[in-house]
């Protein structure tokens, strides 16, 4: 049943349309939640929670347009790891092993927040940044699943290849070589425009990298 009882009939329940964010949802929570802290809260949990806080709030949603969609979501989707970092903390652990993990957690969070704070006094250049994004995401979500936790890790979580290497149990060679494979894939998926997408491997300079990823922040 549709939450809107005014929605035309013809229309897809909400359920299906949230879904089709999901992948954009994913991709926005790994390159945002910092990688250190994934262990602890898993994405695909914090996506979930997004989607649920969606629906819920759906008949709030008043912008009429794919951007401010996407920008919307974002903005729940940030509010929702801040919940969780928060619910994280208050958790009852040895105190003496969790500060590290809360010293994250606290950078994180103000990050976020900064985030936040952006999202509102930029509303159109945020919704330009969040459908970007989408195309990336879309991408992403059909390379091979160690190709795209690579290139992930790699450009967009500033993770070496040795770090990467260990994660995965594969030689740092073979790391580089998933992560020129997912670039020059996702070139192909992706419609060439400056600065749309990164270098075309880990032998570039680390600093194109990181200019591609705040780009998309």
């Amino acid at each position: 049943m549709r939450k809107n009882p005014s929605i035309c009939d013809s229309a897809p329940p909400i359920e299906e349309v949230l879904e089709q964010y999901r992948s954009y949802l994913r991709f926005l929570t790994e390159i945002k939640l910092d990688r250190r802290l994934q262990s602890r809260l898993d994405p695909s949990d914090v996506v979930q929670d997004t989607l649920l806080r969606a629906y819920q709030a759906w008949d709030t949603f008043r912008g009429g347009q794919l951007p401010q969609r996407l920008a919307w979501l974002r903005q729940i989707l940030m509010r929702t790891i801040l919940h969780a970092l928060r619910d994280a903390r208050r958790a009852k652990r040895d105190v003496g092993r969790e500060q590290d993990w809360n010293r994250i957690a606290d950078q994180s969070s103000r990050r976020i927040e900064r985030w936040l704070a952006a999202d509102e006094t930029s509303p159109s250049q945020a919704a330009q940044q969040a459908e970007e994004l989408l195309r990336i995401a879309t991408a992403i979500e059909q390379l091979p699943e160690p190709q795209r936790t690579a290139v992930v890790r790699y450009y967009w979580q500033g993770t070496t290849l040795a770090e990467i290497s260990h994660e995965l149990g594969r030689s740092p060679p073979a790391v580089a070589g998933l992560v020129h494979r997912a670039v020059r894939r996702l070139r192909e998926l992706l419609v060439q425009e400056p600065g749309s997408i990164v270098g075309s491997g880990p032998a570039e300079s680390r600093s194109t990298n990181e200019g591609a990823s705040a780009s998309l922040e």
